[in-house]
């Protein structure tokens, strides 16, 4: 799960910043939580074939302090024994 447009403080080497920190900075991307386990989960057991179809559904309840607008889940799918991504799609959270 990731969130966009969290205003927070960022260090920089800007010398703009007398004080090497960006007080406004605007992050995106952030990680805010692992839908399933660390490196995720196997697709299947068997292995999986070209052009094979998979779904899968998840709930993940979200933190008050998020804005679920500015939130996307960010989907991987790569080969455990190459750590070759093969697929990512990102996908805006829906209620």
């Amino acid at each position: 799960m990731l969130e966009d447009g969290i205003i927070s403080p960022q260090k920089t080497n800007d010398d703009n910043y007398e004080d090497g920190i960006i007080y406004d900075y605007e992050h995106n991307n952030v990680l805010r939580a692992a839908i399933n386990d660390t490196w995720g989960e196997p697709l299947s057991e068997e292995g999986v074939l070209p052009n094979e179809s998979f779904f899968k559904s998840y709930f993940k309840a979200l933190d008050e302090n998020w804005n679920y607008q500015n939130c996307k889940v960010l989907a991987i799918v790569y080969n455990a024994e190459t750590n070759e991504v093969l697929q990512a799609e990102v996908k805006p959270v829906s209620r």
